[in-house]
């Protein structure tokens, strides 16, 4: 939960800067501005509205604390494949031979 009174605000454009990104010079703010409105993964990034929209470092260590997590199924979120999937290998496979 975002709380302003105790996290910093940083504007998108100063959170783009805090990720590495591919040519080493941070992410697009688009992307942040996804993550806030839209989310990730079925996790939004925290943002308040304050004369403009805003996040905070806390609020992106939270946010990709919880993307990450859900990125690795655990044991028992595991499920076994589709039976469609499983006829489709195995019509591969016969074309194989």
């Amino acid at each position: 939960m975002f709380d302003p009174e105790t996290e910093t605000l940083i504007s998108p454009q100063e959170a783009c800067r805090l990720f590495p990104g591919r040519a080493g010079n941070g992410i697009s703010r688009c992307t942040i501005w996804r993550w806030m409105l839209a989310g990730r993964r079925g996790v939004k990034l925290d943002s308040i509205l304050a004369g403009g929209r805003y996040t905070s470092k806390e609020s992106i260590a939270r946010f990709l604390r919880e993307i990450n997590a859900s990125s690795v199924p655990r044991e028992d979120q595991r499920v076994d494949r589709p039976r469609e999937s499983q006829a489709v290998d195995a019509l591969l496979d016969a074309e194989k031979l």
